[in-house]
């Protein structure tokens, strides 16, 4: 099989998996077990089980009120707090969830994902196959052609039991 792929519309967030913190639960929004097409594009055969895919992990930040509150500070000429910018280990403390982050990374290694990339220490880029993201992210894939070029994106909810 030969496939243009044209976008990839892949985001696997951690925010809609069972094991989320009580109080990010109460935001939780579940991914759309189906995806409508883009325009002009429709749904074909399924992707064969070693197709290699990238899949985004992100981790949600912690303390987002806090956050958004001092990004507005620092940005206003009228604040004390005016251009007085964190240092890196305040926004690791404050904000980064470092321990489920390093969780999640082993878990991924350890089913064989090849991590590609890895941000602030919530967002991990990963390349996997059909069959690991739906074994061990339990996320389906869904192709999309318009006969000239293809793209294929995630279903369902993610499920990763790096913290069991």
């Amino acid at each position: 099989m030969n496939y243009k792929v044209l976008l990839v519309l892949l985001v696997a967030t951690l925010p809609f998996v069972e094991f989320v913190t009580p109080a990010f639960a109460s935001t939780y929004q579940p991914m759309p077990s189906a995806v409508a097409a883009l325009p002009g594009y429709k749904k074909v055969e399924s992707l064969p089980p070693d197709y290699p895919l990238l899949v985004t992990v992100y981790i949600p930040l912690s303390n987002t009120g806090l956050l958004y509150s001092m990004v507005q500070q620092v940005s206003n000429p009228s604040s004390p707090q005016y251009e007085h910018f964190l240092t890196y280990s305040q926004i690791q403390k404050l904000f980064l969830p470092v321990g489920q982050y390093n969780q999640v990374i082993s878990y991924l290694k350890g089913k064989g994902f090849r991590i590609l990339l890895m941000a602030m220490d919530s967002t991990i880029l990963i390349q996997g196959t059909v069959q690991q993201v739906k074994q061990y992210l339990g996320l389906s894939t869904a192709l999309y052609s318009n006969g000239t070029y293809s793209y294929y994106t995630l279903v369902g909810n993610p499920n990763i039991n790096a913290f069991v």
